[in-house]
């Protein structure tokens, strides 16, 4: 790489202080002062000049394989969410709890939600090479896992177990390649990245209903031990720790003092507001009635966690989930709002469409698959697209509105497929606009990983990407609960209206914890429950058309932020 004689000069300047501080160290140290023993996980970085991030950060590993392997972590945590929730309809029928089997899922995403804020705060302490380490060996251990449980409880624990590692493999794709690409290519890497978790959805699709159906579901699982080891090789053998500036934030001093800097009560009051709220949403009106003692303490107990977030974030902690500062950064507080009730617009038609698939349409898993992948590889296309420059050349820098136009099509392609949920327009034409709104929330989420990060100083780079993974796990995991909880409640509703009789409750028992066998019943019947599905979904639905106008009313309010500061990304 070409160094002009300023750099040259510039960096003989480095070596000469760093030579200074080297013999400065060799120095009589001053009369000790106290006793404690401080702690530093890693080496301070030698001083560099501000704003030079185009100097890659050394990880002993060259770009192209670091980058291989956080793409393809990141991807098969992706693909991993997408075949849980393609096979849910077979797990819960194989264990007789289908109607609660989206705790499966929920259990990843509230865990996930749960260690993206502490993992990043902790590689700021430690470094990422051990958090990585870290992450990967969860992500890896409850695969297995999964792959071998024999009952729901087993799998909702290994799930959460993965969880914890997923999560941060997600944020640390994006982190990590923050860190160590120089800026003038860094778009082109986070499109890579935006790329690949795109595919895993898209291929996690057909890939889980084939596995499904020709082999078994617990392969989808373990289908991610073999990649894992190979990049847990990598990382333990070949990576060097390293340090970057945002993490001069935390003094040295003792390890306990250093890590009360992690908001880990934050954290815990998070996770229990958002476990009482999927836990209110799945249980009311599926298994316990709205106004029981439970649902209502479920519901009383979300409320409580999240005010004393509230109020334990304004007053408490040392470094809190979210930097004070950054709830005054319009761009910030809009986006992840609305990229929050987007991602509850896609959570929502994730876990409905194999059910229409399966239970409407009668298709089989692994065709089920295949249809899926049309909205998922759409939504791969408009990543890459996105992260190739399309926004920079054509919209001349303009990210606001193109957040609008995505969204405004997402609004109506969820709105047609109200219509669809009941057979009043054309399979293919539906399918057809799925995908589009697939393409379209493609281009969105690169949109704001190039938007949102670029509003924020280069110190608060973790923090702010810590705060878009949250915003998307949480809108995610809310999507599915709530649009769940409206079908269960819905189909539990109608199937009581047309079965009458006194075996009618096994058999509305039979139908909404074995959606898979409903195909054994007659045909008469397997008519009826169609019909009342195709209902229950569609007014889940109704709610995902109000996220979707939400989102827009959101980003209509958004600030602007110039295409030209990308190459700048992270400077100010």
């Amino acid at each position: 790489m070409a160094i002009d004689n300023g750099q040259q000069q510039h960096e003989k300047q480095h070596l000469i202080v760093s030579m200074k501080d080297q013999h400065d160290d060799h120095s009589p140290p001053p009369p000790p002062t106290s006793t404690t023993t401080t702690y530093n996980a890693i080496p301070p970085p030698s001083a560099t000049p501000p704003n030079n991030d185009d100097d890659e950060l050394k990880t002993n590993i060259p770009l192209p394989l670091m980058a291989l392997c956080l793409c393809t972590g990141s991807f098969l945590a992706m693909l991993d969410l997408s075949i849980c929730l393609t096979i849910l309809p077979e797990i819960g029928t194989e264990f007789k709890q289908f109607n609660i089997a989206t705790w499966v899922h929920n259990a990843f995403s509230l865990c996930s939600l749960t260690a993206s804020p502490i993992t990043s705060r902790l590689s700021d302490i430690f470094g990422r090479k051990p958090i990585l380490v870290a992450i990967t060996t969860l992500f890896l251990v409850g695969s297995a896992g999964c792959g071998f449980s024999q009952s729901l409880e087993q799998l909702i624990f290994f799930r959460a177990l993965s969880g914890f590692g997923g999560g941060g493999l997600m944020l640390f794709a994006n982190l990590v390649t923050h860190d160590t690409v120089p800026a003038n290519i860094r778009h082109r890497y986070q499109s890579y990245s935006g790329m690949v978790s795109s595919l895993g959805i898209a291929f996690g699709s057909p890939v889980g209903g084939f596995i499904t159906d020709f082999i078994g579901w617990r392969y989808c699982f373990k289908i991610n031990i073999i990649p894992f080891l190979l990049i847990l090789y990598v990382y333990l053998v070949h990576m060097k720790n390293y340090k970057v500036p945002s993490m001069n934030r935390i003094p040295n001093g003792t390890l306990m003092q250093r890590l009360k800097y992690i908001d880990f009560g934050g954290s815990i009051l998070c996770c229990m507001g958002n476990t009482s709220v999927c836990a209110f949403l799945i249980l009311g009106g599926n298994t316990h009635d709205w106004n029981d003692p439970i649902v209502l303490s479920l519901m009383a107990l979300a409320i409580m966690s999240f005010l004393s977030l509230a109020v334990y974030e304004c007053y408490v902690p040392r470094n809190p989930l979210v930097p004070p500062h950054l709830l005054g950064n319009r761009t910030v507080v809009l986006g992840c709002i609305g990229l929050w009730l987007l991602c509850s617009v896609s959570g929502g038609t994730s876990v409905s469409m194999p059910q229409y698939y399966i239970g409407v349409l009668g298709f089989t898993t692994s065709k089920t698959g295949l249809c899926i992948m049309v909205f998922t590889f759409g939504s791969a296309c408009g990543s890459y697209f996105a992260g190739r420059g399309f926004i920079q050349r054509y919209t001349k820098g303009e990210f606001q509105k193109i957040a609008v136009a995505f969204t405004s099509i997402v609004v109506v392609g969820v709105t047609i497929m109200y219509f669809w949920m009941l057979k009043q327009i054309p399979f293919m034409v539906g399918l057809v606009l799925w995908g589009l709104v697939g393409i379209s929330q493609g281009f969105f989420f690169v949109n704001m990983n190039l938007t949102i990060p670029n509003s924020v100083a280069k110190s608060d780079l973790a923090s702010t990407f810590s705060l878009i993974q949250m915003s998307r796990q949480m809108g995610y995991m809310g999507g599915v609960a709530a649009a769940s909880s409206v079908t269960q409640a819905s189909l539990k509703i109608l199937l009581h209206k047309r079965f009458k009789g006194p075996d009618a409750e096994d058999l509305i028992h039979f139908i909404r914890t074995s959606l898979r066998d409903v195909r054994s019943l007659s045909p008469q019947i397997q008519a009826i429950v169609a019909e009342v599905l195709g209902i229950s979904l569609s007014r889940a639905y109704i709610l995902l058309i109000g996220f979707a106008i939400l989102s827009l009313v959101a980003f209509s309010r958004m600030k602007n932020v110039d295409a030209k500061l990308i190459t700048n990304m992270g400077r100010t």
